[in-house]
């Protein structure tokens, strides 16, 4: 099954209302880093659940939120927000 990658149509200026329509929350990009065996792993929709290779942690959301399962001590956040919202912060 392949899963649809909002990356394919947008980009991280897609204002609000674009992303809405398309059913794409806030996050850019929803991603961490292993600390243990250093894989990166990126969500891709919300139910997305994306181990990394010593299957010390894993990410889920997509776009929506940001979820980890696993050792949360054993990561680096790699997520970043779309544009409009990092400008507000």
């Amino acid at each position: 099954m392949h899963t649809v990658d909002y990356h394919d149509f947008t980009d991280i200026d897609t204002p609000l209302e674009t992303r809405r329509k398309s059913k794409i929350g806030d996050i850019w990009i929803n991603a961490v880093e292993c600390v243990g065996c250093g894989d990166t792993m990126r969500s891709m929709n919300q139910y997305d659940l994306a181990w990394c290779g010593c299957g010390a942690i894993a990410v889920y959301g997509g776009s929506w939120y940001k979820r980890r399962v696993g050792n949360i001590d054993n990561f680096t956040d790699k997520s970043v927000l779309f544009n409009d919202l990092e400008e507000s912060q």
